[in-house]
C-alpha cells in the first residue's frame, strides 16, 4: 500500500495522469506487483505443484464472481466522476466489455474450436481494463466497442499462449489466477490508447481546463501545454508505475521468501494458516494435494528405475520389493 499511494500521488499529482478508470494506477500496477512478487518469492514452485489446476466446482463458483464483475465494473470505472463524465464513462465502460465479451468468445472458438472456461471467465472482462484510462475521453461507441474487443483479443492470446509459455519457460513466471493477462496487458494497452486518442480530441468540445496540462490559463502563460503534453503524462506514468511496481513487488518476494517468516510448506491449501482446515477438506482432494509426500513417492520411483538397470532384473521385478 506504500509503494501504491506513492505511484498514485507522483502519477496524479505531479503527471496529472487521467486515469478514470484505473488501468494503469490499479489493473497494471497491481499485475505487476503479484508477477514479480511471486518471481522474488519462490519462481517456478507453483508450475510443478500437484496443487495448481481448477476443477468444475471452482469454475462454477467463478462464473458468479465473473457475472458479478461484469455488472458492476461500469459503477466501478465511474465512481469518482460527475455529471455528463459520469455518464459517458458508464455507456463507454459497458461498450468495451460487450465488446470483450464477443471477441472473447470469438477468439476462443478460434483457437480451439470451442469455448474455453478460463478465456470466458477472465478475458471477457478484459475490455473493462482496456478501456479504463480513456472511458471519460471516449465520444464515439465504436471506438469503445473496439477498445474492448481489442482487450478481449489480447487477454484471450495471454490466457491460451502466454501464460503457459512464461510459467514453462526459463523466468518460471507464476500467475495462477492470469493477472498478467487480465490487467497488465489490457492495462498497458489502455494507457497506450489513451496516449494515442488524447492526440486527437482536440475541437471535440472538451472544456479548456478538463485536464491541468491543457488549461488555458497554463497556456495564456507561456507554457504552451497541449492534449500532446497530456498523452506525454500519460507515457510517464505508465513508465512510472511500471518501475514501482516491479522494483517494489520483486522486492517483497524475496523478503516473504526468508525462513525467517516460515514461508508455506505447500502451495493452494490453507493448513498453514487457519485451524481445523484438514478436517474440512474433501477425502480425495487430500489424498493427491500434498506436495511433500507427493514428491516424495516420485523420488522413490525414480530411485527404483536407476536401481533397476544396476541390478539383475530378476531381483528388482517384484511390485513393491523396495
Amino acid at each position: 500500500m506504500i509503494w501504491y499511494g506513492l505511484n498514485e500521488a507522483i502519477c496524479v499529482g505531479v503527471f496529472n495522469v487521467t486515469d478514470a478508470g484505473g488501468s494503469i494506477l490499479v489493473h497494471t500496477f497491481g499485475a505487476y506487483f503479484g508477477v514479480a512478487a511471486t518471481y522474488g518469492f519462490q519462481p517456478g514452485r507453483s508450475s510443478t505443484s500437484m496443487n495448481m489446476q481448477s476443477n468444475y466446482a471452482s469454475e462454477m463458483v467463478a462464473v458468479l464472481g465473473s457475472v458479478f464483475l461484469w455488472m458492476f465494473w461500469p459503477s466501478f470505472n465511474g465512481a469518482l466522476a460527475e455529471g455528463t463524465t459520469q455518464h459517458r464513462i458508464m455507456v463507454n465502460t459497458t461498450l468495451g466489455i460487450v465488446g470483450s465479451v464477443i471477441s472473447a468468445a470469438s477468439t476462443s472458438r478460434m483457437l480451439f474450436g470451442k469455448l474455453d472456461m478460463e478465456i470466458i471467465l477472465n478475458a471477457t472482462l478484459a475490455g473493462g481494463v482496456a478501456i479504463g484510462s480513456s472511458c471519460d475521453l471516449i465520444c464515439e461507441p465504436w471506438v469503445a466497442i473496439t477498445v474492448g474487443m481489442a482487450g478481449g483479443i489480447l487477454s484471450s492470446v495471454g490466457f491460451a499462449r502466454l501464460g503457459p509459455w512464461f510459467s514453462g519457460s526459463p523466468l518460471a513466471l507464476q500467475d495462477t489466477c492470469g493477472v498478467h493477462s487480465l490487467h497488465g496487458m489490457p492495462g498497458v494497452f489502455a494507457a497506450c490508447f489513451s496516449m494515442y486518442y488524447l492526440t486527437t480530441l482536440e475541437g471535440k468540445g472538451f472544456p479548456d481546463d478538463y485536464f491541468t496540462t491543457t488549461s488555458k490559463d497554463l497556456a495564456a502563460g507561456g507554457l504552451g501545454l497541449t492534449y500532446r503534453d497530456q498523452a506525454l503524462s500519460q507515457l510517464k506514468a505508465l513508465v512510472l508505475t511500471l518501475a514501482i511496481a516491479i522494483g517494489s513487488g520483486y522486492t517483497g518476494g524475496k523478503l516473504c521468501s526468508l525462513e525467517l517468516w516460515n514461508p508455506v510448506h505447500a502451495l493452494f491449501r490453507d493448513d498453514d494458516h487457519f485451524h481445523h482446515v484438514l478436517q474440512k477438506y474433501p477425502k480425495e482432494y487430500l489424498e493427491v494435494s500434498d506436495e511433500s509426500v507427493a514428491y516424495a513417492r516420485e523420488s522413490i520411483l525414480d530411485i527404483r528405475k536407476i536401481l533397476f538397470k544396476i541390478i539383475p532384473g530378476n531381483i528388482m521385478s517384484t511390485e513393491g520389493r523396495v
